[in-house]
This record gives structure tokens, C-alpha cells and sequence, in this order.
């Protein structure tokens, strides 16, 4: 929904009124290390912001959205696509940002893999056909969706960690999917799918405390990114896997061709 803002100025004496579009997003995993950053970078930036995550926003984000959503885990995937379409049932959209996501591990010998695949899926795989969903009936021209995938999966097999490969990849096939028929998304939207190699986030830091940070992409970068493509800076063409390159602490966009060869070089 476009929210118009007055915004008076006077010089010598006379008012000037201009008239200033206030711009809207969904953003999916609102409560994540990755997520409250592009909650943080779209409100640094004046745009409205709906949020959902299965759990409540934390305080730190709260006073930064307009609206939250908290999607329960067991649902399927209509029951949280219709969740999020009720919630929102007023509004359109510029930018559909869905960064909501986990991890797992687990070979096909392992018993528990079947679970994990199927947490990894509802995690990616719901979420993203949902947010691709609202970007197509709510979303207003030249909406911007991103999709989170992972580097790994592109670059190939993913056999310690199937069930995560598996969702991820669907998420990638989502987005060649609906890049590929601009008639069912607004007239200039874009879709594109977000590859992290590894974000620094807290939860990372604790569990490899012995890693190089350096090489990892920070979250603010990942989130000042998808916002400045949100307001069509610099926007990646149409169906483009994006990743980034972090070297000593210096991060670069990397843009992942489907023959893998750009994927595999992150590893």
C-alpha cells in the first residue's frame, strides 16, 4: 500500500508541498540475525514494512514494522500462504524480501534425514513459493522479490547435508521458474535468488568459534544490498542467482551461472 507522506518546506515564506511515496515490503524470517538487518537497512530508508517468522518480532525490530505475522511451523504451505494473504489483504507491495531459512545435516544413511528434509523444506521451500505468491497478486509494477538459496547447492552435491541441498535447489528452480514468465508477476517486477556462503551472524560465530570471519559476508551487506536492488539501484537482471565473495572482510557480488562454474570457484 502507498502511504502519502507531506513534507512542508518554506522558503522565503512560501510553502512548498511536495509529495513523497512511501514504499512498502514483506520480509520473511523477520526474526533472524539476517532478517532484523534488512528490517534495520528497508527502515533506515523510510519504507513500511510487514514482517513474519514463527516466532514474534523481537523488541529490537518491533518499533520497525508496520505489521508481524507469526506463521506456526506445523502448517502447510497453503495454510501459511493464506495466513500471510489475510494479513496483508489491504496492501501491495514493492519488495517481497522472504530470508526466512535453516540449516541441517545428514547423508541418505542417516535415519534422520527424512526429518530433517522435510524441515528444510517447509523452512525454504513454503516460504518461498508463498512470497513469490504475494509478489505476484499484491505486488505493485517493478516489484523486487528475493528468494534465499545457498551457494553450496548450486555449486552441486550436497551429500553431508541432503535435505538442505534439496530445498535450496528447489528454491533456485523456483526462481528460473518465474523469471521465466514475466506474465504472471507485475509489469517490470524481478525475481531473484540469494546465495549466501556464510553470513556472520551470532548463531555461526558459536558454533565455528575457531573460523576465519573474515570470510564471511557480513548481514548488514547482504541486507543494504537487497534494499538498494528494492528501490532499482543496480538491479540484477531477471532470474539471477547472487552470492558473495567475502575476503578479508571485503565482500563482492558474485552473480552464479547455471553451468555451476562461478559456484564451485566459492569453494
Amino acid at each position: 500500500m502507498f502511504c502519502e507522506v507531506l513534507v512542508v518546506v518554506t522558503v522565503q515564506e512560501q510553502p512548498h508541498i511536495y509529495h513523497i511515496m512511501s514504499r512498502t515490503a514483506l520480509v520473511l524470517g523477520a526474526n533472524g540475525a539476517l532478517g532484523k538487518d534488512v528490517i534495520r537497512a528497508f527502515a533506515s530508508k523510510k519504507w513500511q514494512i510487514f514482517g513474519a517468522d514463527v516466532s514474534a518480532p523481537s523488541s529490537d525490530i518491533h518499533k520497525f514494522l508496520l505489521s508481524s505475522t507469526v506463521l506456526k511451523p506445523e502448517w502447510s504451505i497453503e495454510e501459511l500462504q493464506n495466513a500471510l494473504l489475510k494479513e496483508t489483504a489491504q496492501n501491495k507491495f514493492d519488495a517481497v524480501v522472504n530470508v526466512a531459512g535453516g540449516w541441517a545435516g545428514g547423508s541418505v544413511a542417516d535415519a534422520s534425514t527424512a526429518a530433517a528434509t522435510e524441515l528444510m523444506l517447509r523452512q525454504s521451500v513454503w516460504t518461498s513459493v508463498a512470497a513469490a505468491h504475494i509478489a505476484s497478486v499484491r505486488g505493485n509494477e517493478n516489484v523486487f522479490c528475493a528468494l534465499t538459496g545457498s551457494a553450496a547447492a548450486a555449486a552441486g552435491g550436497t551429500a553431508g547435508m541432503v535435505g538442505y541441498g534439496l530445498a535450496k535447489a528447489a528454491v533456485h528452480h523456483l526462481v528460473s521458474s518465474v523469471a521465466a514468465d514475466p506474465s504472471k508477476m507485475p509489469k517490470g517486477s524481478t525475481v531473484i535468488g540469494v546465495l549466501p556462503v556464510t553470513l556472520d551472524t551470532p548463531g555461526n560465530r558459536a558454533g565455528m568459534p575457531d573460523a576465519d570471519f573474515s570470510a564471511w559476508t557480513p548481514t548488514m551487506t547482504v541486507a543494504e544490498l537487497l534494499v538498494k536492488w528494492s528501490e532499482g539501484i543496480s538491479r540484477p537482471e531477471n532470474g539471477t542467482l547472487a552470492s558473495w565473495e567475502t575476503k578479508a572482510g571485503k565482500s563482492d557480488t558474485v552473480s552464479i551461472s547455471f553451468t555451476r562454474a562461478d559456484a564451485k570457484r566459492l569453494f
